[in-house]
Formats: structure tokens, sequence, C-alpha cells
């Protein structure tokens, strides 16, 4: 399983234009995620022998819970918890292109920076695509065995990082706006470069405005 790199919502800001036939469009929302993105425990340990800590040896789920709040679509913010804990800011740079920060504090920390451009914002349906750079880090102890975790209570004793980058495309079908819920989508693809290895990550959410 991957590393828990959260799924950065405030991205939904980049289809949240105000429209003429409303007061405002949606400013509010709590979500739920399901997310494989991050590095592997395996690409790590390509680059690093030792013994990692991983969500994977308590059996967390792979499941986020979201806080996101926007401004029109100018600049939003969210706040995750659950197997990715972080949060994450978009702001629009000008005209149709967004710039997304990404933190995550989950399994030893990660960190992205996204600069994609909106490609279409109907009623029903959005999307954006671009490029993402990023740097996944990882916990880990030097003597341990394959039956025995030995990281305590004061944590890993050293640490491990990859970085990423390659591209990515967020999409959401979004009802009428009168409506208070909307499904939302990522998709990423790139290459590590310590390991040289192909790099693959996706989340769905599903989003209720209020």
């Amino acid at each position: 399983m991957s590393c828990a790199t959260h799924t950065p919502l405030s991205e939904l800001v980049m289809f949240n234009k105000k429209d003429k036939s409303i007061e405002s469009p949606y400013g509010n929302g709590l979500a739920v995620s399901y997310l494989e993105s991050g590095t592997e425990k395996e690409d790590f340990y390509q680059k690093q022998r030792g013994d990692y800590y991983d969500y994977d040896d308590f059996g967390t789920p792979n499941f986020t819970f979201s806080y996101i709040s926007m401004k029109d679509d100018n600049f939003g913010y969210s706040g995750s918890l659950g197997r990715g804990v972080g949060g994450d800011f978009t702001v629009n740079l000008k005209g149709d292109n967004y710039l997304t920060t990404s933190v995550s504090l989950s399994g030893g920390g990660s960190a992205r920076l996204i600069l994609q451009r909106r490609i279409l914002d109907k009623n029903a349906v959005g999307l954006a695509s671009g490029i993402f750079l990023g740097m996944d880090r990882k916990g880990y102890d030097d003597f341990c065995t394959d039956d025995i975790a030995c990281t305590g209570f004061g944590g890993p004793s050293n640490s491990a990082s990859l970085f990423v980058t390659g591209a990515r495309i967020r999409m959401a079908l979004k009802p009428p706006k009168y409506q208070t819920g909307a499904l939302s989508g990522s998709f990423e693809f790139g290459h590590i470069f310590e390991i040289n290895r192909p790099y693959l990550g996706f989340s769905v959410s599903y989003v209720g405005f209020y």
C-alpha cells in the first residue's frame, strides 16, 4: 500500500466559478475519500534497506475525512484526518491557472506542489490537468527483522525521502448549483527519480456542501 499522502480537495475551488443565476457558489463542505496516492513502502526499500514504519502494519484503511472551504473560484483550503493527515490550499494565479500546495504529516510526511489549468467548468462537470512535483518521506530503523518491528514510542531512528514528478488530472461531477453533493476524483502518473520507477496515484471523493 502507498504512503499516507492525503488528497488536496482545495483543488475543487477550480470548479467553483460564480454563477449569475445564484447568489453565491459553494462555500464549505465535508468529504470522505478513498485514496491510493504516494510512493510505496517497497519503493523506499529499493533506495535504503530498513524496517519501515507503515500504516498497513496497523491495518489502517485507505480513507480520509476532510473539511473544505472555498471563496468563489479564487482561493480554497482543506484539512484531512484518517489515513492521510494534512492540509492544502489552492490559489488562482491568473485566468484558468491554479497553484496548489499540499503537506501531509502521516507516515513520515510528504509534500506536493501542483500547477494546473482549468479545462472545463460546466454545470455538471469540471476538469483540470497539469503537472506536480512531490517529496515523500518515511521513517525506518536499522536493526530489525521481518518478524519484529523495532520502532518504539520515540519513533524511527532514520528516514528516507523519494522525489516524484509527473502529470495530474482532477475532475468533478457536480449537480445543479442548488444541490449539495459532488463526486470528485484525481489521477496522477509520473516518475520516481532516485529508483527510476514509474509512479501512479488516484483518489475518489464524495463531498457534501453546506
